[in-house]
């Protein structure tokens, strides 16, 4: 049996285009715009594609050796989310299954391990790879047997973690590399689909990417289906002929020339990773990100789903209140009404109006030095001043207030009619991240409330300190 390889790619530029459906590797785009063909004599089609015989693709990645801008732990969390990414697709079988033990670091010279890793040595590199050390970000050995079924027999993924690539969890700059974006695209290769295009913004195959993504669109899932097709599904994304075809809270959509299982929502918060929530026939759904849609955010606006204008940083106090501000190194470089705040642990500063005292304030509008913006279970938020307790009294609020304990450490004056309670001084802190392409974002996660008397309060805090905002997404369990 003939066994061919297909070395896959993948090289970052930036001209927004439309892809054209799905490709498999025996058929793909490659980087200079023409068509790979394998000869094989059988077409290349959705029966004949190459596709490994068993959707469980057990995987061996070596975990130690990683970039000098990558923790070992961030790598591991970049290998989960980017399988999670493809596995999550409604109407898929497809399954990565991870296996333990000592990477032997081979890239295609043994089929009975298939292996993902580092390579940090260029002469390991150029070893191994041979070629691309200063273009490639990463590439996928993929051989298949060159008959009607096309079996693939064995992949491998090897990532270029040389020096002079600047890899990033959370992009900083306009030149850092998404580490999880270029795994989810070699991940396609690892499996089958290929280049659809030789540059377009929405589909994570494409051969240049035209955005930063980080999960498979419309067509990804199309053609991941296609490969590993699940029994049933008929969640969003799935591809229907009528509302039969989709599960009780989704209905079936065309969308852009594309008919799938969706549902209503308010904002793109209520939609899965890689859609938005768009306005469609007069009611607002959740649709994928395509050409029409990818549009870069402006000031103020929203840029938890996608990036901000190239002059822009993306900031907030969690991924989905993330939104886009004017960077600054002193106030000289705001609008006369703005001032520059400093971010926590960064150089950078973000043009933000500030608040007084008893204004309301938000992700975009914070309140100013040394007081607190605290959000009511409506979303409302009000600026509030500290205070202090005194033998269990309280001290500095005027008439109509109470000092009320906030973090155990913390006073805050609450209104006497939104006080909290004497258990209320229980919080979980969330862990603080950046996010990608050159955008700053801390992320919260893990909090939660409850109702207690009809009433709920996440206090969101956001202190100000010589100048430099101390970010905390804060949750109190009532």
């Amino acid at each position: 049996m003939n066994i061919l390889k297909l070395l896959a790619i993948l090289a970052l530029f930036h001209i927004p285009l439309s892809a054209k459906g799905y490709r498999f590797i025996c058929n793909g785009i490659l980087a200079d715009g023409s068509e790979h063909s394998d000869s094989c004599g059988a077409p290349c089609d959705e029966a004949h594609a190459p596709r490994w015989p068993n959707p469980n693709i057990p995987v061996l990645v070596d975990y130690d050796k990683t970039p000098y801008s990558i923790s070992p732990a961030e790598w591991r969390e970049v290998v989960k989310q980017s399988f999670a990414a493809w596995e999550k697709v409604s109407g898929t079988s497809l399954r990565f299954v991870p296996i333990e033990g000592q990477s032997r670091r081979e890239f295609g010279s043994n089929r009975a391990i298939h292996e993902i890793f580092w390579i940090t040595d260029k002469e390991e590199w150029r070893t191994l790879v041979g070629v691309g050390e200063f273009g490639t970000l990463g590439a996928t050995l993929t051989p298949y047997g060159c008959d009607a079924n096309r079996k693939i027999v064995d992949s491998d993924m090897v990532l270029n973690g040389l020096e002079h690539i600047n890899w990033q969890i959370n992009c900083e700059d306009e030149d850092c590399i998404s580490p999880q974006t270029t795994m989810v695209h070699e991940l396609g290769h690892f499996f089958g689909l290929d280049h659809p295009c030789k540059q377009c913004t929405d589909s994570i195959m494409s051969a240049r990417a035209g955005l930063d993504l980080k999960y498979p669109l419309y067509d990804d899932m199309q053609g991941l289906r296609m490969l590993y097709p699940a029994t049933s599904s008929g969640g969003f994304g799935f591809p229907c002929s009528n509302n039969n075809d989709c599960q009780a809270n989704n209905s079936c959509q065309m969308v852009h020339g594309n008919q799938y299982c969706s549902h209503e929502c308010s904002n793109d918060r209520d939609c899965e990773l890689g859609a938005l929530c768009l306005t469609h026939d007069g009611k607002s759904i959740c649709a994928f990100i395509d050409g029409e849609s990818a549009v870069a955010r402006g000031e103020e606006e929203n840029c938890a789903r996608m990036p901000c204008e190239d002059s822009l940083v993306c900031a907030g106090p969690s991924v989905e209140q993330s939104y886009c501000f004017i960077p600054c190194a002193n106030v000289s470089d705001c609008r006369p009404e703005q001032q520059c705040i400093g971010l926590e642990n960064d150089s950078t500063g973000i043009c933000m109006s500030t608040k007084q005292k008893g204004e309301q304030c938000f992700a975009t509008k914070l309140c100013d030095k040394s007081l607190f913006c605290i959000f009511d279970d409506q979303g409302l938020g009000v600026c509030r001043e500290p205070c202090g307790l005194v033998n269990g009294e309280t001290t500095g609020c005027p008439n109509g207030e109470l000092c009320q304990l906030i973090d155990g450490e913390r006073e805050i004056c609450i209104p006497i009619e939104l006080t909290l309670g004497e258990n209320s001084a229980e919080f979980g802190e969330s862990k603080v991240a950046r996010s990608k392409n050159s955008t700053k974002s801390f992320w919260g996660w893990g909090c939660s409330t409850k109702k207690s008397n009809n009433y709920s309060m996440i206090a969101l805090i956001l202190l100000l300190f010589y100048r430099r905002w101390s970010l905390k997404n804060r949750c109190l369990k009532l």
